[in-house]
């Protein structure tokens, strides 16, 4: 749960390399996580047009915020100098939520962001009324000006951090490429180590753009033996042998133990990227009799 309110290596090199504007590489995001799993860890076009734009204006918003509430201390503008920190927060919390992929967060920013303009308005009339200096309209409406622009462009980041997340209508990016890849999932191509006498072992591939594999994959069953040549009784996602099938949302067979691992951190088919209708999983009892009868009768040959 903590490591959600973090930012990891990948949403803080996304982060500077938006902010750098020189950089036209595609923003890179963890595999894992709770914000938009479908669109990970390469989200598509349309996403990366305005996970962008946020990112930038929200960068900007918090540095405007700093430089004003330095320049309201030194008005000695006490009341002007703390609504800049609230200002400044809903900022911070719309910039977390785009690199979180997080509708979630964005939303809740633009709320925020909603109710300090109010009170910034507020106190911008109730001061430039009580004091008669303009100067007053020149520090702090530009401010709603540019929350303004912020808000517009965080209510399309906002609809399409939700389709992407609930709609399986919304496109899914094309599988990434294995560069990419090797750095979003270091595990990624590494296989067991093969026991002494077998054959290479299988490693993972992807399918219908979605990786197949769970990084770290669980051991399910170390004996990999001429049980995997039957595809039925192999595992989509460690690719070996199942020993506790159950059948998923999508209709397929997986092993228990890496399929409950993949479902902690995603809502789709691991083998079709597809969103899966319900998390609840239904024991394969007779598939389990099928490959429990398959490995008697080989230990029984052997």
């Amino acid at each position: 749960m903590l490591s959600e309110l973090l930012l990891t290596r990948l949403e803080i090199n996304a982060l500077f390399s938006v902010l750098s504007l020189a950089s036209d590489r595609p923003l890179v995001f963890p595999a894992n996580g709770s914000g938009a799993p479908r669109q990970r860890p390469i989200p598509g076009a349309q996403l990366q047009l305005w996970l962008r734009v946020v990112l930038r204006m929200t960068s900007f918003q918090i540095i405007w915020a700093l430089v004003f509430f330095v320049l309201s201390f030194s008005r000695r503008s006490l009341i002007g100098a703390v609504l800049n920190l609230p200002y400044a927060g809903a900022a911070a919390l719309g910039l977390f939520g785009a690199l979180k992929l997080s509708y979630a967060y964005v939303s809740t920013s633009l709320l925020a962001s909603l109710a300090v303009d109010v009170m910034f308005l507020t106190f911008c009339l109730w001061s430039f009324f009580d004091t008669g200096e303009w100067v007053v309209l020149l520090l702090y409406l530009p401010g709603l000006a540019v929350d303004a622009f912020v808000l517009s462009s965080c209510v399309p980041l906002v609809l399409h951090l939700y389709r992407a997340e609930h709609s399986a209508a919304y496109p899914v990016p094309p599988p990434a490429p294995e560069s990419e890849l090797a750095e979003v999932m270091p595990t990624r191509g590494q296989s067991r180590a093969p026991r002494s006498g077998a054959g290479p072992q299988p490693t993972p591939t992807t399918r219908g753009g979605c990786a197949s594999a769970v990084s770290p994959a669980p051991v399910v069953d170390d004996d990999n033996g001429p049980l995997t040549a039957i595809l039925e009784f192999r595992c989509p996602i460690t690719l070996g042998t199942m020993v506790d099938p159950v059948i998923a949302a999508d209709g397929h067979s997986y092993e228990r133990v890496a399929l409950e691992a993949w479902l902690a951190t995603h809502r789709t088919s691991p083998l079709t990227g597809a969103a899966l209708e319900h998390m609840h999983v239904t024991p394969n009892h007779r598939l389990r009799s099928m490959i429990e009868s398959a490995r008697e009768t080989v230990n029984s040959e052997v």
